[in-house]
């Protein structure tokens, strides 16, 4: 029983429930917010449900909020919520290498599991990213906006979703660089330490490491190609990445692919048709991969991809079966991890587009599906890519009133954070079972 009680995945999904409800309580005291008392007066049910939700979407590591994180948080607020966000980032990657050191090794494999050490790395890295940056801005600028870096560090390598890439190019670079480091997790920076680097197989984790980066090359490839204009040259205003050079437009589909797998960080514009249904339904795709093992970035990571891949492969013929070892039980997983994931986001996709359906108005445009896959995957794998649907269905539009006679953005609110939850917790979910698999064929 006790055991049960202490499995990983019931120990993540505890603490961020809990870490959420301290989050909130604490957003909604007036000090935490920049909203006036008649605001606050006549809002007071929407501003506890809005702390509600950006408090778990920050101990989630998802972004999406529906409040501006500059203008309607003070500075404590802020904080609140970087903290939020960092404990939240710090209790997944735990959670996620306790869970896999234990499905690894029931499988023979070795792999550190000592949660406080990979908690400790984690913060030295994430030091060390701050550190960069402050030096890019000294570099640069002759002064450092400590808030701006913290934040802008924080929410790339700890995968928050928060940024100001649209304030300068090199901020975007800048950015992306953090969150490829971030993505990359903890276990490549273990071979630098002697003390860990007998834990890990050095091998795989180089091939790991490749074979993700040339994932994020080739998506960048679809990008640039999905962007490609219309007729070979676009006449007047056009979409920022459709009006680049093909070069420049691979580059920026580089730094956005990063970013979206890395840290769920937008650094094009999504709205308004800012891109091409495809590139929309690529960056869903790159939430849903995450990062390598043991790092913050969402979704189903590198290590349930790359299982997935073989164990298609093996089921077509492509690869040879190699005996009943607990590679079949891994491939397994990363499959059952694929689909369970693919269905939490068509779910949560479908739902979005019915909850925008109630509550949009005659005149209002409809959104795609791939505008709902994109809100989807962000809040089912941790980013804030958003075509701008979340917005429309929490509006404060859609508070009770004259044309209304219920508070309607409590529904999207309330269908969003079962998403984020469901989405933070399946993965680690699915590697517990997989280690109680392997213990009772062992016995």
């Amino acid at each position: 029983m006790l055991r049960a009680v202490l499995r990983s995945d019931i120990v993540l999904l505890l603490g961020l429930l809990l870490l959420a409800a301290a989050a909130a309580a604490i957003l909604a005291q007036p000090a935490c917010t920049s909203l006036d008392a008649r605001e606050l007066e006549y809002f007071r049910t929407r501003r506890l449900w809005q702390c509600a939700f950006d408090a778990l979407s920050a101990a989630c590591g998802v972004g999406l909020l529906t409040s501006d994180l500059r203008a309607d948080y003070t500075d404590v607020g802020r904080w609140v919520l970087l903290g939020a966000g960092f404990l939240g980032a710090l209790l997944y990657v735990t959670s996620f290498a306790r869970a896999l050191a234990r499905s690894q090794q029931q499988a023979g494999r070795s792999l550190a599991s000592n949660p406080l050490m990979l908690a400790l790395l984690f913060c030295v890295l994430q030091a060390l990213a701050l550190g960069g940056l402050v030096t890019v801005d000294y570099v640069r600028f002759r002064t450092v906006d400590v808030d701006a870096v913290l934040l802008r560090g924080v929410s790339a390598f700890a995968s928050l979703g928060w940024s100001d890439a649209f304030e300068s190019r090199a901020n975007t670079v800048a950015v992306a660089v953090v969150a490829g480091l971030g993505a990359l997790g903890c276990l490549p920076w273990m071979m630098l330490i002697p003390g860990l680097r007998r834990h890990i197989n050095a091998r795989t984790t180089l091939i790991s490491v490749a074979s993700y980066a040339l994932f994020l090359a080739a998506l960048a490839g679809l990008i640039c190609a999905a962007e490609t204009p219309r007729g070979g040259a676009y006449a007047g205003s056009a979409p920022v990445l459709a009006s680049k050079t093909t070069p420049a437009r691979y580059g920026r589909a580089l730094v956005q692919s990063v970013s979206a797998s890395g840290a769920g960080i937008a650094t094009e514009p999504l709205t308004d048709r800012g891109v091409s249904e495809t590139t929309k339904v690529a960056l869903a795709g790159a939430l849903l991969v995450g990062g390598l093992p043991v790092s913050a970035a969402g979704g189903i990571s590198w290590v349930f991809t790359i299982a997935a891949l073989v164990g298609v492969a093996t089921a077509l013929g492509l690869r040879r079966r190699r005996g009943r070892g607990g590679g079949g039980r891994w491939y397994t997983a990363g499959l059952a991890c694929l689909l369970l994931y693919g269905m939490l986001i068509v779910a949560t996709a479908t739902g979005l587009l019915l909850l925008e359906t109630w509550t949009a108005s005659r005149f209002q445009p409809a959104h795609t599906f791939a505008d709902a896959l994109l809100d989807a995957a962000s809040a089912v794998c941790g980013g804030n890519l958003t075509s701008g649907l979340t917005e429309s269905i929490t509006n404060e539009s859609l508070s009770s009133g004259i044309r209304l006679g219920e508070n309607r953005y409590i529904w999207a609110m309330v269908w969003m954070m079962l998403a984020m939850i469901c989405g933070r917790v399946l993965a680690v979910s699915v590697l517990c079972r997989l280690a109680c698999g392997d213990r009772r064929q062992g016995d």
